[in-house]
């Protein structure tokens, strides 16, 4: 199971033009939350760049795109809670009872860029670049398929998906963009942000 590195800047998942933590507020109380979870959703995700996504994006949105100067904070807030604190807490329910659990993160930029209005979605050109990366991930999940291992194929080189463990929790990378096409990284991006996440799951506040 899998999801891509920025969820939550997808157009259908955000919420755009929140420029101040009281707007941030607002929105996490209109998402029905307590005000004492609001708060405690706001410290742990802090109006941070760094910890904000798109990580491409080093600076805030210009003015002109109308997405917000807190956008990365809640690209991945909206990003956490629709799939990251979910796609990880199965991931560790399942490796908890010992079923094989392998995990991928899909880290690829498109020439397209969701913050710069106008940029192209013609991805034709881009074709000879994704070839290789499509081969090696329908590959890869061909041999899950009919093995239940997805490292049964030639493609990958010395680059071993492992299972998911709760000791270890590490995610296959798939990235087109980097001099490998694939990667093996720790799970544990925003881990005090989607632990805070998977706490809530058992419970009646969970945002709707």
């Amino acid at each position: 199971m899998g999801t891509t590195q920025d969820e939550g800047t997808w157009n259908y998942y955000g919420v755009e033009n929140i420029n101040t933590t009281s707007e941030f507020l607002d929105m996490l109380l209109y998402d029905g939350l307590s005000e004492s979870t609001a708060k405690k959703i706001a410290q742990v995700y802090p109006d941070d760049l760094a910890q904000g996504i798109p990580s491409t994006l080093t600076g805030r949105p210009g003015n002109e795109t109308g997405l917000g100067y807190q956008w990365k904070r809640v690209s991945a807030y909206n990003g956490d809670k629709i799939m990251q604190a979910a796609r990880r807490l199965a991931s560790q329910s399942w490796a908890k009872h010992n079923v094989n659990v392998y995990t991928y993160v899909y880290d690829v930029i498109f020439h397209a860029k969701w913050w710069q209005y106008g940029a192209p979605t013609d991805q034709a050109d881009q074709k000879k670049t994704f070839e290789p990366l499509s081969y090696l991930m329908t590959s890869m999940l061909i041999s899950f398929i009919n093995t239940q291992d997805p490292n049964n194929v030639p493609m990958n080189g010395t680059v071993s998906w492992p299972k998911y463990s709760i000791r270890d929790p590490r995610a296959f990378v798939f990235d087109v963009n980097a001099t490998e096409l694939c990667r093996v990284e720790k799970d544990n991006f925003r881990s005090e942000a989607i632990e805070n996440w998977i706490d809530m799951f058992s419970t009646n506040e969970y945002p709707r």
